[in-house]
Order: C-alpha cells, then sequence, then structure tokens
C-alpha cells in the first residue's frame, strides 16, 4: 500500500514539473512575438516619420533615416534571433521533458502492472484464503448441526426413558393394586375388590384387564348394565380381547338384548377360533329368541369342541324339545348324565322329554329319580331359589301337589320378581286341577315375562286348559 502511494506521489511531482515548463516556454514565446510586434511598430513608425522627413525635407534626412532603419534591422533580427534560438531552446527542452515523461510514465506502468498484478495475485491468495476458511466454518457449522442433533435425540431418549420409567412405576402400583383386588375377590369382598381395581385403573387408565375383571365382579352382582360397559371399555382399549367380547355378550344376553350379545359372541368367535362358550352363549341367545333350530347348531359346536360341556347337552336338550324333536333330546340328556349323574336336573329334562316322546313309564321314573336328587342336594342347603322351581315342578309330575306348591312358593318368597317361579306355581296347580289359581299364577308369570305367553299355549301341564274361554285371553 504504501508503494502505491509514493509511486502515485511521484506521477503527480513530475506531472507538475512538466507543467511549469511548458508554462514557461510558452511564456517566453510570447513575450517575444509581443517583442517582435513592438519592433514592427517601431519600424512602421519610422516609416510614417522617413514619409515625414520627404516630404519635409527627403535629401536632408535620408542618411539618418537608412542608419535608423539599418539599426531597427539588426535589432529586430537580433530579438529573431534569440527568440528563435529561445524556441529551439524550448522545442528540445520541451522533447527532452516530454522523452522523460513517456520514460516515467512507462516505467511507473510497469511498476503499476506490477502492482497490479501483485494485488490481484494477493487478491486470490486471499479469496481461497478466505473460502478455505469459509469452507472450515461451513464443515465446523455442519458438525456442529451434527451434535447438536444428537444431543437433541440424547435429550429425547433421556427424556423418553424418564417417561417410560414413571409409567413402569405407574404400572408396577397398577398391577400391584390389581392383584391386591383379586385377592379380594378370591375372598369374595367384592367392594375392596372393586376399590382396589379403581386404584389400578387411576395408576394406568389402559389397563384393560382390570376394567375385564371390575366387570366379572360387577356380573357376580347381578349388576349386568354397569359389567357390560367394563367390557365395552376393556374392548375399547383392547379390540382383540375375545373374553371381553364373550363376557359382554354374555351380560347382554342377561339384558335381553339378544342381537347385541350374538354379535359380541360372533367377534369373540372371530378372535378365538377355539371358544365353546362364546358358541354355547350363540346359541342361548337364539334359544331366548325362539329360533331353536340355528341354537341347536351352535350347541353342537359348542360340543365339538368340548365334549364334556354338561351345560351345552342341557339346554341343546331343551332347544330340541322346543322345535319338536323330544327323542332326539333324550339322547342329549342321557350323554349329560353321564357327565353329571347326580345333578336333578338332569333327571328332570330328561323325564320331561320322555314325557314329550311318548313314555311316560320311564319319564315318571325320572321324575321320581330327580325328586331323590333334589331331595340330596337341598338338604344342606335349604334356600336354594334356583332349585325350588323345578322341585316343584318334578314333585307335581310323581303327584305330590302339596309339596311342589310349598317349594314353588319359598322359591317366589326368595326371589320375589321371578317369573319362572311363578309359572311352574302355575304348572304344579294346572295338573292338580286348581284352574283359579294356575290362571292367578299364569298371568303374574306373563307380566313379568311376556315369551310365557307362547311357552304356555304349548306347554302340555297346561292342555286341560288350552280350551278354557278364560285361559286364552292370558295367551293371546
Amino acid at each position: 500500500m504504501k508503494k502505491l502511494i509514493f509511486i502515485w506521489a511521484l506521477i503527480l511531482i513530475l506531472l507538475s514539473s512538466l507543467r511549469v515548463s511548458s508554462q514557461t516556454v510558452f511564456k517566453d514565446t510570447s513575450q517575444s512575438a509581443k517583442e517582435n510586434l513592438k519592433l514592427q511598430d517601431q519600424v512602421q513608425n519610422l516609416k510614417t516619420e522617413i514619409e515625414e522627413v520627404k516630404k519635409n525635407g527627403y535629401e536632408k534626412s535620408i542618411g539618418g533615416a537608412n542608419l535608423s532603419i539599418l539599426i531597427s534591422t539588426i535589432a529586430v533580427l537580433l530579438v529573431t534571433f534569440i527568440a528563435i534560438v529561445v524556441g529551439i531552446f524550448g522545442y528540445f527542452r520541451i522533447k527532452e521533458i516530454k522523452t522523460d515523461y513517456e520514460e516515467t510514465k512507462a516505467e511507473l506502468t510497469g511498476r503499476i502492472e506490477q502492482e497490479f498484478e501483485r494485488l490481484k495475485e494477493i487478491r486470490a491468495e486471499l479469496k481461497a484464503k478466505i473460502e478455505e476458511d469459509l469452507g472450515k466454518v461451513v464443515k465446523i457449522e455442519a458438525e456442529i448441526e451434527v451434535k447438536r442433533k444428537e444431543i437433541a435425540k440424547t435429550y429425547d431418549r433421556i427424556g423418553q426413558q424418564d417417561q417410560s420409567i414413571k409409567k413402569i412405576n405407574e404400572n408396577l402400583k397398577a398391577t400391584s393394586f390389581f392383584a391386591e383386588g383379586n385377592a379380594f375377590l378370591s375372598a369374595k369382598k367384592y367392594d375392596m375388590t372393586i376399590e382396589n381395581y379403581k386404584k389400578a385403573i387411576e395408576h394406568n387408565p389402559d389397563y384393560a384387564e382390570v376394567y375385564h375383571f371390575w366387570g366379572l365382579v360387577l356380573k357376580e352382582l347381578a349388576k349386568f348394565e354397569e359389567a357390560s360397559e367394563k367390557f365395552k371399555e376393556a374392548i375399547r382399549l383392547e379390540p382383540g380381547f375375545a373374553e371381553a367380547h364373550y363376557s359382554c355378550g354374555w351380560c347382554l344376553g342377561k339384558l335381553g338384548r339378544c342381537e347385541e350379545a350374538i354379535e359380541e359372541c360372533k367377534l369373540a368367535i372371530d378372535l378365538q377360533k377355539d371358544y365353546p362358550e362364546a358358541y354355547f352363549e350363540w346359541a342361548l341367545n337364539l334359544s331366548r329368541l325362539g329360533r331353536h333350530r340355528e341354537a341347536i347348531e351352535k350347541y353342537d359346536k359348542a360340543i365339538l369342541q368340548n365334549r364334556d360341556y354338561a351345560q351345552a347337552y342341557l339346554y341343546c336338550g331343551w332347544s330340541l324339545e322346543e322345535s319338536g324333536q323330544p327323542g332326539v333330546a333324550v339322547q342329549k340328556y342321557n350323554k349329560l348324565h353321564e357327565l353329571k349323574p347326580d345333578d336333578p336336573n338332569v333327571y328332570f329334562y330328561w323325564g320331561r322329554a320322555l314325557e314329550k316322546s311318548g313314555n311316560p313309564n320311564e319319564a315318571k321314573e325320572k321324575y321320581s329319580d330327580a325328586v331323590q336328587k333334589y331331595e340330596k342336594v337341598l338338604e344342606p342347603k335349604l334356600n336354594n331359589a334356583e332349585l325350588y322351581p323345578d322341585y316343584g315342578l318334578c314333585l307335581a309330575k310323581v303327584g305330590r301337589y302339596e309339596d311342589a306348591e310349598k317349594k314353588c312358593k319359598q322359591a317366589i318368597a326368595l326371589q320375589p320378581g321371578d317369573a319362572k317361579s311363578y309359572y311352574n306355581l302355575a304348572c304344579v296347580y294346572s295338573s292338580w286341577k286348581k284352574k283359579p289359581e294356575a290362571l292367578k299364577n299364569l298371568k303374574i308369570a306373563i307380566s313379568l315375562l311376556l315369551k310365557l305367553k307362547d311357552e304356555a299355549k304349548k306347554d302340555e301341564n297346561f292342555k286341560d286348559l288350552w280350551g278354557d274361554s278364560d285361559f286364552k285371553p292370558l295367551t293371546s
């Protein structure tokens, strides 16, 4: 940079010197020209004087005039010579100065070009250096960004691990409360069971199994609507929960929502092909809807998957009776007898199927066996409301009407809203030929369960009343 400033200063000094020399030469030349003009004026004046002398006396002044002219001419020539010499000197001086200027200019131009080239080299070097440094900066920034992302991922993983640890802790607490609830369930302390299930859900709201067990407790308490809601929540959390679908279908069947129950059983079977309980529940709801032939098919599938499924044989026999196949029903009850030889209901339904198939003596024998089994079973369980209605009807079948009446009334006392107890009591009175009592209890039974109206129209126990004018309005 200092070299450039020096070169430019030298150029300015040379240009100033050249300007001054040129001005000096010009000034000298101008002065010579002025003197020459002055001399010409003097010559002109002399000519005028000569003319005057001629006029005044040419002869007298001619000698003096010639002398003056000679002197003037010499002076002019001298001045002219001096001017020429000065002009020549100025010319060569200007040429010399011009030559020096050209040389200086060439030298300075060369130096400037050298410096310019040097500057270009320096600029290129600086540019390369800057680009190199910029590349390093970009690379460093890229590395920093990679590190930043790695650090962010690490923080995310740490956060996820923290969340996972927190979730694991919550799940452990939920599992602990679930296990404690199951312990209370085993002891049949249902209130404490539900409380622990609630706490388990507080710690893990997505615990589908807890909702399922909660539903099972409510099912045990006969709170079928609430139970079905818990099963549905378990299904929402775990759509592939086959057992929850089955349990939900079971409760919906108890609520009389048979079509919905069937759909749930179908879903359970779609998820778990080998599911005899789901086939049985499907069949049972078909039976409730009066679709006994379809029901028989599903009962048979349940039996096919579980050859020792006693309930399936029992209810399949019932549907066979209802569909007009009591002989086939006898075969089902015979198999059922092999599985449950001490179950009084087996003998009761077996006797009923034999009676319908035209074997009254064998039927009476089975009813007698049933009475013996009922007495044996009921002795330690004096208030078994579920067995009393059939026990009472079975007593009527063997002619023990007073005992039959007593058992059915005991069932009604234990379950005042049970339609089956009133219906069986009506059957006892009809067989006992007590028409008013039979119609009264049948009316109550139908009011509790409307489908008993159709049942009564084909039940052999009301055979003597089918043509009665008071019976027809009840069943129409």
